[in-house]
């Protein structure tokens, strides 16, 4: 890598090799790292080490990524203790949370211990009737709103698996709670590994919990950020300000927690650029 004039690696960490949920980290796994790391180093290469899931496959496994339970708690132990032993570093980049982030009811791709029918199902869905109270504050209000007469929160439908309905709310309120959902779920482990190494990046695959905006950005190259930061839509490669903050004419930006275009709240405006790519 150093011959060919690169200098960064976005590496899977392999964390079930690395870490146990009951013993904590593992001597021969951090003794590989050490030498991974220090290889690194020595050529001049930054590495983006990238977690898992514990107990499951490093990549997809939609169960423990629908988990916000177990599975969560044993994610940020995970990050604190190795995050911790390798905070400073000058040989990382950034922390990688995972691979794409993917809310389904069926693994993606191969794994070894697929989720039992209906289970991930279930625990994508258990919030959605508080999140409905919440935003909502009533049952009149809601039935209103969607036209329905739902005597009980816990009777409107979501569904995991996008279905094609075009200005349908109900649809789109799943995905918001969806996507409040996997917001709190990285920013959990963000916070955690911004505590253990606070002065280090944090990142993270694409998000697929908002499907098919997923496929919308793969086919349209735009760099779309979740709520509360100025977002240029753009399918070429360009750095521009947000109107509010003194941009130049003719730029379409997106703000707001529902992903509202054309509003901005005063607290997200401080005049940040953006640049947008096209690969």
């Amino acid at each position: 890598m150093a011959d060919l004039g690169l200098n960064c690696l976005r590496q899977a960490i392999g964390v079930n090799e690395v870490y146990d949920a009951r013993q904590g980290l593992k001597a021969q796994g951090l003794k590989n790292w050490d030498i991974f790391i220090g290889m690194a180093e020595k050529h001049g290469i930054y590495l983006m080490p990238v977690g898992g899931y514990l107990g499951g496959n490093d990549w997809f496994d939609v169960g423990r990524l629908a988990d916000s339970g177990r599975c969560l708690d044993e994610s940020c132990a995970f990050w604190a203790a190795f995050v911790g032993h390798y905070a400073g570093h000058p040989a990382i980049w950034a922390w990688d949370l995972r691979n794409e982030l993917l809310y389904d009811e069926q693994e993606h791709m191969i794994v070894d211990n697929p989720a039992p029918q209906g289970a991930v199902g279930k625990l994508l869905k258990e919030g959605w009737p508080e999140w409905l109270k919440v935003r909502y504050g009533s049952l009149a209000a809601l039935n209103q709103a969607h036209g329905g007469q739902y005597a009980r929160f816990e009777e409107v439908p979501g569904a995991v698996r996008f279905i094609e309905k075009p200005f349908d709310l109900g649809a789109y309120d799943f995905r918001c709670y969806l996507n409040d959902r996997g917001y709190l779920w990285c920013k959990r482990q963000c916070d955690t590994i911004r505590a253990a190494g606070p002065g280090q990046m944090i990142v993270s695959g694409n998000n697929g919990w908002l499907s098919p905006d997923q496929d919308l950005w793969l086919r349209t190259g735009f760099t779309i950020m979740r709520s509360r930061i100025c977002v240029i839509l753009s399918p070429i490669t360009r750095t521009r300000r947000c109107r509010r903050c003194r941009g130049a004419a003719g730029i379409r930006w997106m703000a707001g927690r529902r992903g509202s275009i054309g509003s901005m709240p005063a607290s997200a405006c401080r005049g940040w650029t953006t640049t947008a790519s096209r690969w």
